[in-house]
């Protein structure tokens, strides 16, 4: 829901509480997923920026996953969770270093 509420709304806090929403022990997953994304792509490659769709897709896809009862990603053995984190700390990240990439739709376009 807060995934939703930040395309509609563009409320960066809507991430923070996606984060809250998922828990403490999502960063270890997270720090094991940002470790997956250096072999599978490169070492800070996503921190180049990319457009803010991207990890706002990934997360709602993982976060969907969850939802069907699923843990672990079947690509990378990790669970989805983690996904989810990273992607929100790239929309966080991008937030405040990319601007450039945001091709969200509209504010007030989407129902909140």
């Amino acid at each position: 829901r807060c995934i939703g509420q930040f395309q509609a709304t563009h409320e960066v806090s809507r991430l923070y509480e996606t984060l809250d929403v998922l828990g403490y022990a999502g960063w270890p997953e997270c720090a094991r997923v940002f470790e997956y994304g250096k072999r599978k792509y490169a070492a800070w490659n996503w921190a180049k920026g990319m457009p803010w769709s991207v990890p706002l897709a990934c997360a709602a896809r993982h976060l969907f996953a969850i939802m069907r009862g699923e843990q672990d990603d079947p690509e990378s053995g990790l669970p989805h969770r983690g996904h989810v984190f990273c992607n929100v700390v790239m929309l966080l990240t991008y937030a405040d270093t990319y601007p450039e990439g945001n091709d969200l739709p509209p504010a007030g376009l989407l129902p909140a």
